[in-house]
This record gives structure tokens, C-alpha cells and sequence, in this order.
């Protein structure tokens, strides 16, 4: 796979970060935080599937003396902030999709408000990821004073020239999207310091599920999360409550999942994918599209869509950074010869209520076949043990249950 690679005289231009020092190269120590870029082994979803427990899982269904309810499924992180995928191939196709993005529907993929705070927060952001990337993955990025180059691709980015953004070199860099947050005191005071004082101040995010960083710009909690069933009942405290206890020493990690019919990345209405993406994703890591053995139509076509959600707070500006990883494979691949992930994923589907299961993309419509597809990898795997671990051990009371749906 490759990619293509702009000409030096185009590569984005950016102003000067501010001076700082995040503890690269320094190891982990109790009580501080470490924003370390952790290699993992080349496996989907960051090994998370692997887990040996289903309370390690990110879906699961509920105890049958518990209803349903939105939580917030917050974890300590085993892993660390970033992930740059090992596959050269995967890496370069996904980049490239970025930056077509950026370049094509730049206001729907990249937003800051007009605020001091906002632009420090970017910088501050910007200038973690140069101090962070080629301590830990020095195959890939070299910085050699103000200039990052992405040693894959060939691009240079001079960050003591003025010009593009640091949001936009965060989205061309890397496989993250990255939102800013901070309390808004105006909010908080209406509100009584509820749900809707924290507010978002911009980001880049390339790879959304089904909304835009245009549209959420400048919102608070409740309002970006309208949309959302049961938010406001269930959860909407609290997150506030979270947001508010972060702290720069102790980031939190948390898993948001999705079956959805297409292998699309982005989905947004500022993007309509070609049709060919709506196809089932090669299941051998070829070209050709997998083939439909199921006996149940278009079950082939869905895919498993996993978003590694973790949450920091910068410490001088004292915004929040929230980063969204996502991680895609087709269904049955994800599920095969892991009977407690398919036995899981099927158990959280049917407790999922029907306004939930029309939020994710009206999978109502296709939850027969879904079940089916997960009850025959279930059963053609019993038997089957799980290995490896999952992120973290759950956290925050009764956060630390339940199906993580936001």
C-alpha cells in the first residue's frame, strides 16, 4: 500500500509551540502521570478482544436483576496515550485518509473557538506529541529542533514558522483525533455547576461516528451529547463529576463500540463514502472483499467498531485532552475463535433498548443476523479459552458496569 506524499514546498507550516518539559524518557512513577506512547503487539483493538474475563470486555450485558442503564465505563489505563499501528500498510492508508479529509472537508474535520484558552490548550497538545513520539516510536518520528518528520511518509512539519494550526500537523501525524475541553464558568454558573460547565473548545477529528466537530463546537456536555438515549438520566452527572476530579497525574481510559455496516472510518453528513466501502472489509488482509458465507444475508458486511477513548489533563493550561483511537474489523473476523467476546457482544446487543439500538445507526434492523453471525462463532468455538488481559481494572464505583454506549 502506498502513499502519497506532498512536495516540501506545500508541507503546513505552523507557529512557535511554547517551551515546556513532559518527562520524556523518564519512567513511570507512583503519583505521576506518563503520556508515554506504549508499542503493542500488532493485534486489533489493542488487544482488548484477548481479554479472559468478561468484566474485562468492553460490552457486556447486564445482571437479569439489573435494567439497562448508560455508564460511563471508566477505566485506569493499562496501556498508554498513543498507538501507532505497526502495520506499515494499515498505517499509511489511514494517514492518507486523514489528510484527504483535512484537505478536502478541512471546517468539518478541524475546529478551535476563538478563545486564548483554546489556542494555548492546541499548542500545549502540539507540543506534548513532540516531546512524546520520537522517544517512543523513533521509527517513525524524528524531531531535530522545531521540525517533526514523519519518517514513514516523508512530510516535515516546522513548527517555528507561522501557519497551519497545531490541530492540523496532531491529525496529519497520527491515527488519534484529539477534542480540547475546558469548564466554562459562565455554564457552570447558570447550571449550578451541572453537566453543561464543561464545553468544547475544538479538535481534530477525522474519523467521527456519525457527527462533526463543526457541529459540536463550542457546546456544552448536554448539548453534545443531546443526541445521546438516556444521557441526561444516566450519565450526565457523572461525567461532569469525572471531568471535574481529573487530574494531570491520573489519565482514564474508557471504550466506546458500535456494529456497523460499512468499513467507512469517517462518518459524518460532510462525507458520503464511495460505495465500495459499505463492502465487507477483507477478512485475509488482501484487496479482494471477503466473501458472505452466512446464512443470514448482509451479517458479512458488519463490523466491529471499537474507539479507545482516553481522557488527560494538560497541565499548564489545565484543559482537558479527550483522544479517540479507533479500531475496525469485520464482525466474524473479530469474533472468530473468541467464543466469550461473541457470547459477550450478543448478550449486551439484546439489552440494548430499541431507542439505543436506533441511535447506533438503526441496527435493530439488521440485530437478527448480527445474532445469528455471533451465535454460530460462539458455538463453532466452544471450548475455546481466552487469553491475555484487557486495560485496566474498572473504576469508579458503579461506573464500572455495564455497556459503554456513548
Amino acid at each position: 500500500m502506498s502513499c502519497t506524499v506532498a512536495p516540501p514546498s506545500v508541507f503546513p507550516r505552523v507557529a512557535p509551540v511554547f517551551a515546556g518539559h513532559f518527562g520524556v524518557g523518564k519512567p513511570r512513577q507512583a503519583g505521576r502521570a506518563s503520556f508515554r506512547c506504549t508499542k503493542l503487539q500488532a493485534c486489533p483493538f489493542k488487544g482488548t478482544l484477548e481479554a479472559s474475563s468478561i468484566d474485562d470486555l468492553p460490552f457486556k450485558p447486564f445482571p437479569p436483576s439489573k435494567p439497562y442503564k448508560l455508564l460511563l465505563g471508566l477505566r485506569k489505563p493499562q496501556y498508554d496515550w498513543l498507538d501507532v499501528e505497526e502495520d506499515d500498510g494499515i498505517l499509511l492508508d489511514q494517514l492518507r485518509q486523514r489528510a484527504k479529509h483535512i484537505e478536502e472537508r478541512r471546517d468539518a474535520v478541524i475546529q478551535l473557538v476563538d478563545d486564548p484558552r483554546a489556542r494555548e490548550a492546541s499548542w500545549e497538545l502540539l507540543q506534548q506529541l513532540l516531546q512524546e513520539l520520537p522517544a517512543s516510536f523513533p521509527r517513525h518520528f524524528q524531531v531535530e529542533g522545531p521540525v517533526i518528520t514523519h519518517l514513514l511518509t516523508g512530510e516535515r512539519y516546522d513548527t517555528s514558522l507561522p501557519g497551519v494550526d497545531p490541530l492540523e500537523v496532531a491529525g496529519r501525524i497520527l491515527q488519534e483525533d484529539f477534542c480540547l475541553l475546558a469548564a466554562d464558568p459562565a455554564a457552570a454558573a447558570s447550571s449550578g455547576a451541572g453537566a453543561g460547565s464543561y464545553r468544547l473548545l475544538g479538535g481534530v477529528v477525522c474519523f467521527p461516528a456519525h457527527w462533526s466537530i463543526r457541529e459540536k463546537l463550542g457546546l456544552g456536555l448536554a448539548e453534545v451529547h443531546e443526541p445521546v438515549p438516556r444521557w441526561g438520566s444516566d450519565a450526565a452527572a457523572p461525567a461532569h463529576a469525572f471531568l471535574t476530579r481529573l487530574t494531570p497525574q491520573q489519565p482514564f481510559v474508557r471504550w466506546n463500540w458500535a456494529v456497523s455496516p460499512t468499513a467507512e472510518l469517517h462518518l459524518s453528513r460532510f462525507y458520503k463514502p464511495p460505495p465500495a466501502a459499505v463492502a465487507a472489509a477483507p477478512a485475509n488482509g488482501g484487496t479482494a472483499p471477503a466473501t458472505s458465507t452466512s446464512a443470514t444475508p448482509g451479517a458479512d458486511c458488519m463490523h466491529l467498531r471499537l474507539e479507545r477513548q482516553y481522557f488527560h489533563r494538560l497541565p499548564r493550561s489545565g484543559c482537558l485532552v479527550f483522544t479517540i483511537r479507533t479500531y475496525l474489523q469485520p464482525l466474524r473476523q473479530a469474533v472468530r475463535g473468541r467464543p466469550l467476546v461473541a457470547a459477550s457482544l450478543a448478550g449486551a446487543l439484546r439489552d440494548l433498548p430499541y431507542e439505543t439500538l436506533r441511535y447506533k445507526g438503526n441496527l435493530q434492523r439488521r440485530l437478527p443476523a448480527v445474532l445469528e453471525l455471533l451465535e454460530e462463532e460462539a458455538a463453532a468455538a466452544a471450548g475455546a479459552g481466552g487469553a491475555g488481559g484487557a486495560e485496566g481494572a474498572v473504576v469508579q464505583g458503579d461506573m464500572d458496569k455495564g455497556v459503554a454506549v456513548l
